[in-house]
Parts: structure tokens; sequence; C-alpha cells
């Protein structure tokens, strides 16, 4: 599977920014300090030369302090945020249903 991360300020994101990449470890650099961001991941893939996308996560309301770390875990049902010192930010896995 590949990946496309949307994040931006605005919680229904608009004018937000989205970035592809196909590996499980992300970092979203120049972002703001002191303002809030809202980010949230689907996987997408190819069937027939056409790209077919899974559903949004949840999204995930983030202040920036610092920068963060995000990275996709395969046993997680909704994004989790841990660490005190060193945030990250763990995204589940996303999976195709065919509809």
């Amino acid at each position: 599977y590949k990946y496309e991360i949307q994040y931006g300020t605005n919680r229904k994101f608009k004018a937000a920014k989205t970035k592809r990449t196909k590996n499980t470890k992300y970092t979203i650099s120049k972002l703001k300090n002191k303002k809030t961001y809202y980010i949230r991941i689907r996987a997408y893939g190819y069937q027939f030369g056409e790209r077919v996308y899974g559903k949004w996560s949840i999204t995930k309301k983030l202040k920036i302090k610092r920068k963060i770390r995000l990275m996709i875990f395969s046993g997680l049902d909704s994004p989790v945020m841990t660490g005190m010192i060193s945030p990250v930010i763990l995204l589940p896995d996303m999976a195709f249903t065919e509809e």
C-alpha cells in the first residue's frame, strides 16, 4: 500500500496540504510552533490502472509545541499520541475494502 497524509490548520481541511508516501514513517516539516493542526491519513493503491482510495482515518487534532514524528502502526484502530519528551503520533495501518 501507499499512504496519503493530509494536514492543515482548518478542521474541515480547507487549503490543506496532501503528501504521499510509501513508507510507514513520515516526518512533516515546516510546521509552525504554537499552532493547531489537523491530520488524517488513508491508504491507496492501483486497480486496473486507476487509483483506489481507502477511507480517511479519524482526524487527529495537534497543538504544535515542537516537531512531532508520525509512524504508521499495524496494531491500532485509531490514532494515538505517545511520548512526553519526544512525542510520536501512531497512525493505524489502513486496509482497502471493496465496495
